[in-house]
């Protein structure tokens, strides 16, 4: 099965043939309960080569110790153990991945430790139900980056800010090339600092990729808080925009919540490497 997943720092967004689903990021240490009842879809149980733990809802809920693992890389234990609940949930025997990677450490590297904590066989107990999976393929997209060919433009000139909860990537591409001096990753997001400013969050933004970028430029906010902000980056950027990346569901063309536009790149681009 091919499947785009965005592994983020606040939530999972998955991207099938299916459809969309996310699920919250949050994991935490594993312990009895007096009422072990749960109460949506989304808390989660798991155990891996002989651990236990708690995910999504019931981490934030019922662990003491919360995990949000964030940074510039997502080549870490927590990212594989997101990624391989999102299989468990929305794949298959096998698989074919396609995941993302902060801008600033996209580089061979961490795109092969990446690589290879996820490709081979897998078994996992997700809300006691086993499964073992193969991912046979594994690529490593560029977060924000990737967003492009999720997108039905011929604008020469495209600017992507991806607001995440860990990171912001910013990316530059120019006549369907990736621009890498224009582009990079700011280590700070909606969810990763005491303040939680937004406007200062933004005008940070602004100060950093301004110094590369025109006022005029034409300007996508991919990520969950893109509509919130878009206001607030227009009053730089004049063609700022909350990004609207189209998808067919059940035969039918809707344009999905920018919170997924990097899942919908993934699998676009999933498509491409994994289609014959």
């Amino acid at each position: 099965m091919i499947l785009g997943i965005d592994s983020g720092s606040s939530s999972v967004k998955v991207a099938t043939q299916e459809g969309l689903y996310t699920f919250s990021s949050h994991l935490g240490e594993w312990r009895e309960r007096n009422l072990s009842s749960t109460f949506s879809e989304n808390d989660i149980e798991y155990e891996y080569q002989g651990k236990k733990g708690f995910a999504g809802t019931l981490a934030q809920y019922e662990s003491e110790f919360l995990r949000q693992m964030m940074g510039s890389t997502k080549a870490h234990e927590d990212a594989k153990i997101r990624t391989l609940i999102a299989i468990h949930r929305y794949g298959g025997l096998t698989n074919e991945i396609v995941v993302g990677q902060p801008i600033l450490q996209h580089n061979e590297q961490e795109k092969q430790k990446i690589k290879a904590m996820l490709k081979g066989q897998h078994t996992i107990t997700v809300n006691g139900i086993t499964k073992t999976f193969t991912i046979n393929q594994v690529e490593v997209a560029a977060e924000g980056g990737a967003v492009y060919w999720a997108l039905n433009t011929k604008a020469p000139l495209i600017r992507i800010i991806d607001i995440g909860s860990g990171s912001v990537n910013y990316a530059t591409i120019e006549g369907g090339r990736y621009i890498d001096k224009d582009s990079s990753s700011l280590e700070y997001g909606a969810e990763s600092t005491k303040s939680q400013n937004v406007n200062s969050m933004v005008e940070s933004i602004i100060a950093q990729t301004s110094k590369k970028w025109r006022k005029e430029d034409v300007v996508l906010i991919a990520g969950g808080m893109a509509e919130e902000v878009q206001d607030l980056v227009s009053s730089y950027y004049k063609e700022a925009k909350a990004i609207k990346v189209p998808y067919v569901e059940s035969g039918q063309i809707d344009f999905a919540h920018p919170v997924y536009a990097n899942a919908l790149a993934f699998l676009n681009i999933a498509r491409g490497l994994y289609c014959v």
